[in-house]
């Protein structure tokens, strides 16, 4: 009986150690790392997917608000597959304004390596409505300047 009782105690141990190990794909891992040089916490990975940035993406109103926060021009990697990881992060400079909410950080990697990014705010009580910000905060205006 006491053999069993440990088993199981053991066995319950590896289950929830299993479970909260959520193992991140070589892009995701690549991300994660990437943001946490950035000083940002890791509260969750949220989605994983990848685009091919077609032509018509350049001046699609959909992606305008993104292209614009990016350091990189979309159009160099025309016909690319890229990578797509979203997260939710704590200690980004946009909690500054949404009162300490976490913040969504979507960070784009063409062939294992980090090319960009964006970032919202978070907030599950309300819609939030706006444009988007480079992966580091900064609006549109900010990154276009130089700034």
């Amino acid at each position: 009986m006491r053999m069993m009782v440990v088993s199981l105690i053991c066995l319950t141990f590896i289950l929830t150690g299993c479970k909260e190990a959520e193992q991140l794909s070589g892009n995701a891992s690549t991300a994660s790392i990437y943001l946490e040089d950035m000083g940002y916490d890791s509260v969750s990975m949220i989605k994983e997917d990848s685009i091919i940035i077609q032509e018509d993406y350049l001046t699609d109103p959909g992606y305008e608000q993104i292209w614009r926060v990016q350091s990189f021009s979309p159009a160099s990697y025309l016909d690319e597959e890229i990578a797509v990881v979203e997260f939710e992060v704590d200690n980004h400079p946009l909690q500054e304004i949404s009162n300490g909410k976490t913040t969504l950080v979507t960070v784009y990697l063409n062939k294992g390596e980090v090319i960009g990014g964006w970032s919202f705010p978070k907030d599950p009580d309300k819609a939030l409505v706006g444009s988007v910000y480079s992966i580091d905060g900064r609006t549109m205006e900010e990154v276009q300047g130089g700034n």
